[in-house]
C-alpha cells in the first residue's frame, strides 16, 4: 500500500513538470557560462534585456487568456477557436506597441541592430504570448504530457544550438536573441493537443472575455515576478551592471522549475474546489516549499565558488547578488503558489492585488537602490517577492475562513 502512494506521488503530473523544467533549467546553467565569456559583462547585459524584455512582454500580451483558458477549456465552455480569435485580436496590436516601446528604450550600443532586434521582438513577444495561451488551453485540458515534452525539448534545442553557433564562431547578441525567440515561441506547435476540445458556445466565449478582463490587472501586477528589474537596471546603472545580474539570476533561479511546475499543477488541480477544502497556508507553504529551500539554500553556498569558475573572474562581482537573489527565490515560489491558489479559486482580484503589491514595492526599491548595481537590483527583488508573499498568504488565509474548532 504504501508503496503504491509513493509510486502515485513521484509518477504524477507534477513531478513529469518539475522534470522537464529541470532540464530546461539545465539548459540555461549550461549555455550561461558559454555566453557570458563569449559577450562579457557590457553585451551580456543587452542580451538579458532582450530576452527580458520579450518575456515580459509576452506575459502582457496575453491579455489575461491564458489563465482564462485553463477556467474555461477545463470546464468546457469554449472551443480553440473562439480562444485564438480573441486572444489573436488583442494580442497582435500589444505585440506591436510593446515591441517599439522595448526598443525605443534599448541600450544605445545596440543602435547598429534596432531594425533587426524591432522584428525579433515582436515575433518573439507574439508568439510567445500565443504559446502561453495555447499552453494555459492545455493545462485546462489536465493532460500535461505535451507541457512535458515541449520544455524538455527546448532546453535540449537549447544547448544544442548554442553549442553548434559557438563551434561555427557566430554566437553574438543576434544569435543568442534568435534561439530565445524560438524557444518561447515554441508553445504554438501544442495546438494538436487541444484536438479534443469540445465545440464551446457564446455564453462560454463571453465568459472567456470576462474572465480575461478580470485576470488583465493581473498580469501588470506579474510583471515583478518575471524580471522588471532587468527592463530598469540599465537606466540607473551601467549596462555591464545588467550582465553580472544576469549573471546571478542565471544560477539563483535555477528553483524557478520548480515554480512554473507548481503553479500549473496547482491550477489543473485546484479548479473547482471549494474554498474551505483547502489546506491553511501554512501547510501549502510547508507542502510545496521544501524542495525549492533546499535547492536554494544550496545555491547559495555555492554560488561564490561557482560563479567564478564556471561565467569567468569577469564575473565575479555578480557574487553578492546571487547570494541574495538565492534568498529571494524562496519568496518568489511562495508568491507563485499562493496565486495558483488564489486564480483557481476564481479571486482573481486578490491575485491581482498580491502581484501590484509586490511590484510596486519592487520598483521603488530599485530605483532607491539601483544606484548600487546588481545587488541592488538583487536586495529590490528580494523586498517585492517578500511583500507579494506575505499578502498571497493573507489573502488565501481570508477566502479559506478559520479552521473549525474542535470537538
Amino acid at each position: 500500500m504504501g508503496e503504491t502512494r509513493l509510486r502515485d506521488y513521484w509518477e504524477s503530473p507534477r513531478w513529469r513538470i518539475i522534470g522537464a523544467n529541470g532540464m530546461l533549467s539545465a539548459s540555461g546553467l549550461l549555455t550561461g557560462p558559454i555566453l557570458a565569456r563569449v559577450l562579457g559583462p557590457s553585451d551580456r547585459g543587452v542580451l538579458a534585456y532582450l530576452v527580458a524584455a520579450t518575456f515580459l512582454f509576452s506575459i502582457l500580451a496575453t491579455m489575461g487568456f491564458e489563465d482564462a483558458a485553463t477556467l474555461t477549456i477545463a470546464e468546457g465552455k469554449v472551443s480553440v477557436g473562439q480562444l485564438l480569435r480573441r486572444s489573436l485580436l488583442l494580442a497582435t496590436p500589444v505585440s506591436v506597441l510593446s515591441a517599439a516601446g522595448a526598443v525605443a528604450f534599448l541600450p544605445g550600443q545596440f543602435d547598429a541592430h534596432r531594425s533587426i532586434v524591432a522584428g525579433l521582438l515582436f515575433v518573439g513577444i507574439l508568439f510567445g504570448a500565443l504559446s502561453l495561451i495555447v499552453e494555459g488551453a492545455v493545462t485546462g485540458t489536465r493532460h500535461l504530457e505535451p507541457i512535458v515534452v515541449r520544455r524538455a525539448a527546448n532546453g535540449a534545442f537549447r544547448v544544442v544550438v548554442v553549442l553548434a553557433l559557438l563551434v561555427a564562431g557566430r554566437l553574438s547578441i543576434v544569435t543568442a536573441f534568435v534561439v530565445q525567440v524560438a524557444v518561447v515561441s515554441s508553445g504554438v506547435l501544442l495546438l494538436p493537443a487541444l484536438r479534443s476540445v469540445g465545440a464551446g458556445s457564446r455564453d462560454g466565449a463571453r465568459e472567456l472575455g470576462r474572465l480575461a478582463t478580470r485576470i488583465i490587472p493581473t498580469l501588470f501586477g506579474s510583471l515583478v515576478l518575471m524580471r522588471v528589474d532587468q527592463l530598469l537596471l540599465p537606466h540607473v546603472a551601467p549596462v555591464s551592471q545588467l550582465g553580472y545580474y544576469a549573471v546571478a539570476v542565471t544560477v539563483a533561479e535555477v528553483p524557478q522549475f520548480l515554480s512554473g511546475a507548481t503553479r500549473q499543477h496547482l491550477l489543473s488541480q485546484l479548479t473547482g474546489t471549494p474554498a474551505s477544502e483547502l489546506p491553511s497556508p501554512t501547510t501549502i507553504f510547508r507542502q510545496q516549499m521544501g524542495p525549492t529551500v533546499a535547492l536554494s539554500a544550496l545555491l547559495l553556498v555555492c554560488s561564490p565558488f561557482v560563479i567564478p569558475l564556471a561565467f569567468g573572474e569577469p564575473f565575479r562581482p555578480a557574487v553578492p547578488a546571487a547570494v541574495v537573489l538565492c534568498l529571494a527565490q524562496v519568496f518568489l515560489v511562495a508568491t507563485n503558489v499562493f496565486d495558483a491558489v488564489l486564480v483557481s479559486l476564481r479571486h482573481v482580484g486578490l491575485s491581482a492585488r498580491t502581484q501590484w503589491i509586490g511590484l510596486v514595492v519592487n520598483v521603488v526599491a530599485i530605483v532607491v537602490l539601483g544606484h548600487i548595481g546588481a545587488l541592488g537590483a538583487a536586495l529590490a527583488a528580494l523586498i517585492g517577492y517578500g511583500a507579494a508573499t506575505v499578502a498571497g498568504m493573507r489573502y488565501v488565509a481570508r477566502i479559506r475562513g478559520p479552521e473549525p474548532a474542535s470537538a
